[in-house]
């Protein structure tokens, strides 16, 4: 069966690079149908009479740009294609509301990254709109809620829930199931298959016993991986007392509202922080850094020679370096730092009120650990793995984190160029007018 087709509108107002999109979507061949178009009106025009499933877009257009792309788009999801050291523009995409970005190359090499740029956008736009389903579904739901973590932990609670059953928030969240209803009266929790709606009867905190109507839905990530359990409880011996129309407290769904948005700033594989997070935090960083005079430094990083570990060992293997390295770096780091994968191979670490001198400390460490922790791979020998580090160090008149970025994404390349394994810092300046 051949896989379902996806209308992409495509603007760009070159010719050749129009007919280089063709051909790749041609070749490769990719299960899309493309709508292609000149300008920012055409666009508006396409957006109004076409069912659409993404958009690419270049960032300058005759008429406009990627922003005013943005800004009709709606709902759907965003690729924009920026010049080569764009970062500024690409940021401000990003910020707009665009799911990723490309860099354009003259040969046009970075359609090679086409495909997997719009199915990851597709993911995200929709876990996004899963996100804010469930939210709305807490908010207005007249029934006592429950939802639980994997590991069975409750992390909210709606006021239904504590109504019936006479806990308060603080005494439920954050507890097992296991404890707020001992062995006997937790079996029934212990499935996670969707919509199974049964009977059973459950304790209030005074000691009664409740009979109880209960259905419980899986969450779960576009992986197929169990992210949350939501439960729904009807006391059907005094169905009048729960027809009621029943309010969440504000504070009770702050709480499930960031319990969700959780899961969906971190990145599938390494469970670090993602890269849209990771830009939302280097823009407070730098603006909090330049406002205090406080010292703010920031680090890339990238494995070395990561191809010939997937080419020799395979993507599993890939996977569980990346997923080692990145849980050796958060281990090495302070609270208050962040970690985020970047990108492929690639993982930034952002160090408030941390100097040039010790940012470069911190990277070195982290370097020396990379090599002296050989990493398992299967039932082969343990294979060891080196990373290059880039270092940037905010200065007093540095103009933005995309000069922060720039300046970190160069000592990198020096590292790379001279060696890998080592360590390379540089100071983000203003760049010039």
């Amino acid at each position: 069966m051949n896989a379902e087709r996806l209308r992409i509108l495509v603007v760009e107002d070159d010719v050749v690079d129009q007919l280089a999109v063709r051909r790749v979507v041609r070749d490769a061949p990719l299960p899309y149908d493309l709508v292609v178009v000149s300008s920012v009106a055409e666009a508006a025009n396409a957006l109004a009479s076409a069912q659409l499933d993404a958009i690419v877009t270049d960032f300058a257009l005759g008429d406009g740009s990627a922003l005013d792309v943005l800004s009709a788009a709606g709902d759907l999801p965003v690729i924009v294609v920026t010049g080569a050291g764009d970062q500024e523009k690409a940021t401000s995409a990003l910020k707009a509301g665009a799911s990723d970005y490309l860099v354009k190359d003259a040969r046009h090499g970075h359609l090679s990254a086409l495909g997997g740029a719009i199915d990851r956008a597709i993911r995200m736009k929709a876990q996004d709109r899963r996100v804010k389903m469930l939210v709305h579904v807490l908010t207005h739901i007249g029934e006592a809620v429950s939802v639980c973590a994997p590991d069975g932990r409750m992390v909210f609670v709606n006021r239904a829930f504590c109504e019936m059953y006479g806990w308060t928030e603080r005494e439920v969240l954050g507890k097992s199931l296991a404890s707020v209803w001992p062995a006997g009266a937790c079996s029934v929790y212990a499935d996670g298959d969707d919509a199974r709606s049964q009977g059973t009867v459950l304790a209030t905190k005074d000691g009664r016993h409740l009979a109880t109507g209960l259905t419980q839905s899986a969450v779960h990530d576009d992986a197929g991986k169990l992210i949350a359990t939501v439960r729904i409880m009807r006391d059907v011996s005094e169905r009048n007392r729960i027809e009621r129309e029943l309010r969440l407290a504000n504070g009770a769904l702050e709480r499930s509202r960031a319990a969700f948005e959780e899961l969906a700033i971190r990145d599938e594989l390494t469970g670090l922080y993602n890269r849209r997070e990771l830009s939302r935090r280097l823009e407070m960083e730098t603006s909090r850094a330049l406002r205090t005079l406080r010292p703010f430094s920031f680090l890339l990083l990238d494995v070395d020679h990561f191809k010939s570990v997937n080419d020799r060992y395979g993507h599993s293997a890939g996977d569980e370096v990346l997923r080692r390295v990145s849980l050796l770096i958060e281990g090495e780091l302070r609270i208050t730092d962040t970690a985020a994968r970047y990108g492929g191979e690639e993982i930034a670490v952002i160090l408030p009120d941390t100097s040039a001198e010790h940012a470069t400390a911190v990277a070195q460490r982290l370097r020396e650990r990379l090599e002296a922790e050989p990493i398992a791979i299967g039932s082969g020998a343990p294979i060891t793995v080196t990373a290059s580090f880039g270092v940037a160090t905010l200065a007093c008149d540095a103009a933005s984190p995309q000069a922060v970025f720039a300046a970190a994404d160069e000592a990198l390349y020096e590292a790379k160029a001279t060696g890998r394994n080592r360590v390379v810092t540089r100071v983000a300046m203003r760049k010039a007018a």
